[in-house]
């Protein structure tokens, strides 16, 4: 997909932050799809310790990772498996919104693209999917 395109849809996707949060916790929030849904890390051994700060957990409904919890208020799915969510975040003492992306990897593993995190530019960070993790 061209950048411009991308981007282009991701404008639209952030229109109307923290939707779920206005209206109230009954509205119903998107589904993760059930491709991403496991536990992840940055190596393997993330994959044996609850509290490494490299491991991420995607359900149905949430993105667990270090000490935060993300609930998609918005999701967009694009060609090739890739995922867009904008999600409401709590986590150490506070809530933010926050843009996750997500690809799968050739390996089984997951890549998650990060746009900035108001210090640096764009990045990206590879995880590996921990044994056991259904998929």
């Amino acid at each position: 997909m061209r950048p411009r395109v991308l981007m282009g849809l991701l404008l639209g996707l952030v229109a109307t932050p923290g939707l779920a949060n206005a209206l109230g916790e009954n509205v119903p929030r998107p589904a993760i799809p059930l491709a991403l849904h496991g536990v992840f890390a940055t190596d393997p051994a993330g994959c044996r310790r609850q509290d490494h700060d490299g491991r991420i957990e995607i359900t149905e409904r949430e993105v667990r990772f270090y000490e935060s919890t993300a609930r998609p208020d918005q999701l967009l799915e694009l060609p090739g498996g890739a995922v867009v969510i904008w999600a409401d975040v709590e986590g150490e003492d506070a809530g933010w919104n926050e843009l996750l992306a997500f690809l799968p990897a050739p390996n089984g593993g997951l890549v998650r693209l990060i746009a900035s995190d108001g210090h640096a530019g764009p990045s990206r960070v590879d995880y590996v999917r921990c044994p056991g993790a259904r998929r």
